[in-house]
């Protein structure tokens, strides 16, 4: 029996507002998601590579805002 915790996958649109940024190279799933044994409780974890790491950190919350993101690390 499937619920949307089964079916939900944040990834395109995570994937589609951090590459607007010309300095990411790439984004991927990572943590429990990726590995496949996540609970409804767990959160999301994505790997970003950047060509210039400290400008994408410093501008990563704006990229991610129109997400309405709960929590950011």
């Amino acid at each position: 029996m499937g619920s949307d915790f089964d079916s939900y996958d944040s990834s395109e649109a995570i994937g589609a507002v951090v590459m607007a940024d010309p300095r990411v190279q790439s984004v991927e799933l990572a943590g429990s998601r990726a590995a496949g044994t996540a609970t409804e409780l767990s959160d999301w974890d994505y790997r970003i590579s950047p060509a210039d790491p400290a400008a994408v950190a410093e501008r990563l919350p704006a990229l991610v805002a129109e997400l309405r993101p709960l929590a950011q690390l």
